[in-house]
Formats: C-alpha cells, sequence, structure tokens
C-alpha cells in the first residue's frame, strides 16, 4: 500500500502509476512466455499441442527480457525461417529504449 502524503504533486503520482504499469506488464509477459514455454515442451510429447509453435512464440516473448531466450530463438528460426519474419515484425513493436537510441 502506498502512503499518498509523500506524494504531494500530481506528477509525483503519475511516475508512479508508469512504475507499476510497467512492472505489471513486465511480470505479465515473464509469466506468458514461461508459461507458453512449458506448454511448448509438452507439446513436443503429446500430439494436441502443436510444441514448435508454442516453443517459438514463448522465446519470442522471453527474448524481449533474456539472452538465454535470444540464443534459442536464433537456433530456432534457423530451423524454421519463414517464422523469422513474423518475429521480427514483434520484436520491432516490443523493442526496448537503449541509450544510444535517445542520443540519437
Amino acid at each position: 500500500m502506498v502512503c499518498w502524503k509523500f506524494f504531494r504533486t500530481r506528477e509525483d503520482r503519475f511516475s508512479l502509476y508508469c512504475i507499476q504499469y510497467h512492472m505489471v506488464k513486465r511480470v505479465a509477459f515473464n509469466v506468458a512466455g514461461w508459461f507458453l514455454l512449458l506448454l511448448g515442451i509438452l507439446g513436443l510429447f503429446l500430439p494436441v499441442l502443436p510444441g514448435v509453435l508454442l516453443m517459438v512464440i514463448a522465446l519470442s516473448i522471453l527474448s524481449l527480457e533474456y539472452a538465454w531466450a535470444r540464443r534459442w530463438m536464433t537456433t530456432l528460426l534457423h530451423r524454421f525461417p519463414a517464422a523469422e519474419k513474423k518475429l521480427q515484425v514483434f520484436l520491432a513493436r516490443h523493442k526496448k529504449p537503449t541509450s544510444a537510441d535517445a542520443s540519437a
């Protein structure tokens, strides 16, 4: 619970909301990525789940946050090049801003 007496101005409260929104979004992406990765691994063994497709989706979500997921994603994209175009569109929409982007 946040004590509002420390946030005297409206801008302070707005910045707190922005921080909370980004944290919730980050946690939601991580949970969704891990859940889809587990479903993808199960899908490799169960005939009713498309395992490779779920793993590609999960790794594309997790690659926004983890370097190991980017490496696995590169390996999978070499095996399935048609998915690379769709992944590039997804990553371009959800790209994290870097210090190089801010200075340009």
